[in-house]
């Protein structure tokens, strides 16, 4: 199956900021070296604490932060597209078809534009839509199919519960029917249970149009089920690459199998010992050489501290780690 976005070597910058005017400003990667193939049609999980990178990934890969070494490709019907180096005639054809799903259902919605003008907004803006009625016909298509009363869109944000609001945000990125969304902790947010109506409605609306999904969470248990693909970063570096049932059956990476023993169980009878990584988590300034794990690795070894390892392949399972089997 040949992928839909190819991601090489790709590096995101940041300055950091200088403490005076004799201090020299100094770059560090948030995004470090990183390689992956996101399949047409497949929801690709992007997981890892904070800090790790995950939504400076996105971001390049929506062209809302300009990458500085590495590549991005898009295989669209029009042909292949490298969002770094856009010409203006064809920023709002890529713009057409890349949305995001902001977290915040609270504060990524204008308080002063009903939710009739906030869906609508993608099609104005790029042209899309040539009159009002194509326009409002498109708005209510889309707002049906995310679930919303069409006899409210004259309504503003305020009057809408946080789920509600989740599915606004939805129906918009959505409505210039993209072929790619970032959906940034798009259900973090809400309530357990209202997560479980936007996840499913997710799902049926990405079956529905064949979209494809990038869906960045610290909730492994939901990227479990809703993933097909998983990638785990840590300090702006991805350590392990995996379908989603080999990634959740043999985690390979020591830091991934962290994270998994970290995940309380819900049953109150089951006596779990969870277990914590110990030692420090390096500043994003100055990883140490080598592993970027190693200074909370269990099975660190001087190599590790040393030699950076490059992700090995175990079929379709990738890990970043010398000692993975």
């Amino acid at each position: 199956m040949s992928s839909f976005i190819e991601v090489r070597n790709l590096e995101v910058q940041y300055e950091r900021g200088k403490k005076n005017i004799f201090e020299k400003t100094n770059s560090f990667n948030a995004v470090d070296n990183v390689n992956f193939d996101i399949q047409k049609g497949k929801i690709f999980g992007l997981v890892g604490e904070s800090g790790s990178g995950k939504s400076t990934l996105g971001k390049a890969l929506l062209a809302a932060k300009e990458y500085h070494r590495g590549s991005i490709h898009y295989h669209f019907q029009e042909g292949m597209i490298n969002p770094n180096h856009l010409p203006k005639n064809l920023l709002k054809l890529f713009r057409s078809k890349v949305q995001l799903i902001f977290q915040d259902p609270y504060n990524s919605l204008s308080p002063r534009m009903t939710v009739r003008d906030i869906i609508a907004e993608p099609l104005e803006s790029l042209g899309i839509t040539s009159s009002k009625k194509e326009t409002d016909d498109r708005v209510i298509e889309i707002a049906q199919k995310c679930q919303l009363n069409i006899n409210h869109l004259n309504r503003f944000p305020h009057s809408f519960s946080g789920g509600q609001r989740q599915r606004i945000s939805i129906a918009r990125s959505l409505v210039a029917k993209p072929e790619f969304i970032v959906a940034d902790e798009s259900v973090a947010a809400l309530d357990v249970s209202i997560q479980a109506g936007i996840l499913q409605l997710l799902k049926n609306i990405q079956q529905e149009m064949g979209l494809t999904i990038m869906f960045i969470s610290h909730d492994l248990s939901v990227v479990a089920n809703f993933c097909d693909d998983v990638a785990v970063m840590y300090l702006g570096k991805i350590v392990e690459l995996a379908p989603t049932k080999k990634l959740f059956t043999d985690p390979k990476h020591p830091y991934t199998k962290a994270l998994f023993q970290s995940i309380p169980s819900i049953h109150p009878d089951t006596q779990t010992t969870l277990q914590t990584l110990e030692g420090e988590i390096p500043s994003i300034y100055q990883k140490p050489q080598g592993c970027v794990f190693q200074t909370r690795c269990p099975i660190v070894s001087s190599r590790c501290k040393v030699d950076q390892p490059s992700m090995k392949k175990h079929n379709k399972h990738q890990t970043a780690c010398f000692y993975s089997t």
